[in-house]
């Protein structure tokens, strides 16, 4: 299993990208940055979350929809990428929330529960 670190940009209305995180670079301050995501006139990023191979995310809904994935079904694409839908929203909905899942499933091993 693979422990490097991808970036994975989750959009309003669905769309999520995944991206190493080594693709980033630092920079001085005062700049204006660099794209992550190619996104539509009416999106925005709700979230953006560091992963590793075998992480789990879960995504909220506005009205209450929850889906749970791997982010190893996420294919590590280049940084202007539009991403994939990561759910199929009805009328009215949008992403709301982004939870990364390892560190809890840490905690319970840890625990031993």
């Amino acid at each position: 299993m693979s422990y490097e670190r991808s970036l994975v940009l989750v959009t309003r209305n669905g769309f999520v990208t995944r991206n190493l995180v080594d693709d980033y670079y630092s920079r001085i301050r005062g700049v204006k940055g660099v794209i992550g995501i190619s996104l539509d006139s009416d999106d925005f990023v709700v979230a953006s979350v560091v992963c590793f191979d075998g992480d789990d995310l879960i995504f909220t809904t506005s009205k209450g929809r929850v889906v749970k994935f791997n982010v190893d079904h996420l294919k590590i694409v280049s940084r202007k990428s539009r991403g994939v839908r990561a759910m199929i929203l009805e009328k009215g909905d949008f992403i709301s929330s982004v939870v990364r899942t390892r560190f809890f499933d840490e905690i319970k091993r840890i625990a031993n529960v």
